[in-house]
């Protein structure tokens, strides 16, 4: 195979059944996401407003807790993952964490502390709807994560016009705003998200994948490589051959391959999560007036982007991609994602320039439409990175580590947002518009070594279903007690 192209899942999983019966229990999982994201970016629209008109935070600290907030969201998607790979499985980790998830909306609007809102699930969802097809049906799950997409968009297009509307049109509490609704619509949404995801197990019958214990053999390996004496092996992962069989420990070194490319993936990540935090301050800045009589919200011009989303997916499905196929170009996953960041990239360089135009011109003067141009950019550089990373981490994750390999590519979201804060604290710049053009030129050289990694990448073959027996491990395989001792 060329450098970088997934394998055709049907030459390797011999004949199938041609028509399959469609898991309408996606539909209960898409609605539940839809809640979920609702509720996630109704409360990230308002927040970094709430910081500076609320809590008085300087616009440098409130970047730097908008982006602790959401790398803290994203971060424990890890944590989420390896429990429901491991321990609980998937439905059950959902389940629990959404209602931790929504307990912590409910305290947010009562105003407690931000940080403390979100233990996500929300890689783990992505993974259980992809585990409701079947063989031969690798159309449909591609189609299904445009869906799940399209999902995420259209609860955060509501949001981004909903939630701005509640905290600025209505009073309470004898104040000019009502951040307290503004959260607690969100919260609700969330409640609403818990019974769908629940109602979908009771009426479509859920697949549900029961948890392994792959991790035990990273444990393992681990153990013998630094507390035993044995022969040399390859690759350390190869220590605990003798306690599993051979495609167990090929997956494992599937797994470390993908998680390797993930490597440049944050500063993607840390350029797309700015447009809450810094191209929210940069509107501030603007003349939002449309045509004189309504003026967007500085929170609201976000809506821009799951919009473009929901409208470019299909002209990037049966137009755009087709067309470049013709023409033998972004057939590829790992092609469209490099060409992603470079978009990314260039939406930055935009930025920069308008951000010259607001510096030298008087405060309101430039109008809030020009934002129109680095969000179109941005938005084709997400359907190109996101969407497709999202469904090649899927693909190329053995059956079993679902949920933990995307919960990986989910955490580059949060070592972005660290990426932020790093760059914001350390003040680099004087003027804005040089961090624009920063961030820009960051962006063309880290995808110049995405690309280099991407035509060495050897795609995970997925084993056929013939003959293929899971192994299945026992905590005990670990001598637990040489390592606590060791400890």
């Amino acid at each position: 195979l060329p450098h970088g192209q997934i394998r055709d899942n049907d030459d390797e999983q011999g004949d199938v059944p041609k028509k399959q019966k469609y898991p309408y229990g996606v539909g209960f999982i898409i609605g539940n996401e839809f809640c979920e994201r609702f509720s996630y970016f109704g409360a990230r629209t308002i927040l970094i407003i709430y910081f500076t008109k609320i809590l008085k935070y300087p616009d440098d600290s409130a970047i730097d807790y908008y982006h602790i907030f959401t790398m803290t969201c994203y971060m424990t998607t890890i944590i989420g993952a390896i429990i429901a790979d491991t321990l609980w499985g998937k439905f059950k980790t959902i389940l629990y964490l959404s209602i931790l998830y929504a307990i912590g909306n409910i305290v947010l609007s009562l105003g407690a502390y931000v940080e403390k809102e979100y233990v996500s699930c929300h890689s783990i969802v992505a993974a259980f709807g992809g585990d409701q097809f079947g063989p031969g049906m690798e159309k449909q799950l591609e189609k299904y994560f445009s869906l799940f997409y399209a999902a995420i968009n259209a609860g955060g297009f509501l949001s981004t016009i909903v939630t701005p509307m509640l905290r600025e049109d209505v009073k309470c509490f004898d104040r000019d705003s009502c951040f307290p609704l503004a959260f607690g619509v969100p919260a609700i949404l969330m409640v609403v998200a818990l019974v769908l995801f629940i109602a979908g197990r009771f009426i479509c019958n859920y697949n549900m994948i029961p948890p392994k214990k792959d991790s035990v053999i990273v444990q393992t390996s681990l153990y013998r490589k630094l507390f035993t004496r044995r022969p040399k092996r390859d690759h350390w992962i190869d220590y605990a051959d003798d306690k599993f069989d051979a495609q167990t420990i090929t997956d494992i070194k599937g797994l470390m391959r993908v998680c390797f490319l993930f490597i440049p993936l944050p500063i993607f990540w840390a350029l797309y999560n700015q447009q809450g935090s810094v191209w929210t301050l940069q509107a501030i800045k603007m003349n939002g007036n449309l045509f004189g009589s309504y003026t967007i919200k500085p929170d609201q011009i976000q809506v821009i982007n799951p919009v473009l989303i929901i409208v470019f997916i299909p002209i990037f499905e049966y137009v755009i991609y087709p067309l470049c196929a013709k023409m033998n170009l972004l057939k590829k996953p790992l092609q469209r994602m490099v060409c992603g960041g470079v978009l990314a990239a260039i939406s930055y360089v935009i930025c920069g320039f308008i951000q010259i135009w607001v510096e030298t011109k008087p405060d309101g003067s430039v109008n809030i439409l020009w934002q129109l141009i680095p969000y179109i950019v941005i938005t084709a550089a997400e359907i190109m990175f996101s969407i497709t990373g999202l469904e090649f981490s899927y693909q190329q994750a053995p059956k079993s580590m679902k949920s933990v390999i995307q919960a990986v590519y989910t955490t580059t979201v949060a070592f972005g947002d660290i990426i932020v804060i790093i760059i914001s604290s350390a003040k680099l710049f004087e003027k804005e518009s040089n961090t624009f053009f920063f961030f820009g030129g960051l962006m063309v050289a880290d995808m110049i070594a995405f690309a280099i990694m991407a035509y060495y990448y050897v795609p995970y073959k997925q084993p056929s279903p013939i003959n293929n027996s899971d192994s299945d491990v026992d905590e005990s395989d670990i001598p637990k007690d040489s390592i606590k001792n060791k400890q």
